[in-house]
C-alpha cells in the first residue's frame, strides 16, 4: 500500500474551518466578550447598538477590540499555516497546504486568508472563493490558485502488480 495526497474533501475542510473558529471563539472571542461585559454590563448581544448610540465614548474602546480580534484571527490562520503548512483544525482533519508553484511565504499566506478581514471588498472575495471552489476542476479556490497552493489530505493506494 502506498500514500498519496489527492485533493482534500469540501467536508473536511469545512469541518477544519469551523472546529478553527471554534478555537478562536474560546480562546479569543470569548475573552474580548468578557471584558466588554464588564466594561459595559451588556449580556445580551442585541442591546450593543443601543448602548453604544446611548454611550457613543464607548465606541473607540469597542474598536480597538475589534481589531485585536481581527488580527490575532489573521495571525492565528497565517502563521500556522507559513509555520506548519496547516492550522489546528486542518491537523485534526489530517489536511496539509502544499505548494504548487513557489515557496511558502508569509505575503502567500496572508492573500490566502484576506477573506477573514471583515471588509466589504474582502468578503467580495470570500464569496467568489467558495464559488471558484465548487467549480473548479482541482478543488481550489481562487486565492489559492493565485498564490499556488492547494489543500490536500492523505489517501492510501493499493498497488497492483
Amino acid at each position: 500500500m502506498k500514500t498519496v495526497m489527492i485533493n482534500a474533501s469540501y467536508l473536511k475542510r469545512f469541518l477544519a474551518f469551523v472546529t478553527d473558529l471554534i478555537l478562536i471563539d474560546l480562546f479569543l472571542l470569548t475573552p474580548f466578550g468578557s471584558l466588554i461585559i464588564k466594561k459595559t454590563g451588556i449580556t445580551n448581544p442585541g442591546a450593543v447598538i443601543d448602548y453604544v448610540l446611548t454611550h457613543p465614548q464607548i465606541m473607540g474602546f469597542l474598536s480597538v477590540i475589534g481589531f485585536i480580534v481581527v488580527v490575532v484571527s489573521l495571525l492565528y490562520f497565517v502563521l500556522f499555516e507559513y509555520l506548519l503548512n496547516q492550522t489546528i483544525g486542518m491537523m485534526i482533519f489530517s489536511l496539509y497546504i502544499t505548494q504548487i508553484k513557489n515557496k511558502s511565504s508569509l505575503w502567500r499566506c496572508m492573500l490566502r486568508n484576506l477573506f477573514l478581514i471583515p471588509y466589504p471588498l474582502f468578503q467580495i472575495i470570500a464569496i467568489i472563493d467558495i464559488i471558484h471552489l465548487f467549480y473548479s476542476a482541482d478543488g481550489q479556490r481562487l486565492t489559492e490558485r493565485l498564490v499556488g497552493s492547494k489543500i490536500v489530505m492523505p489517501a492510501t493506494m493499493t498497488q497492483t502488480t
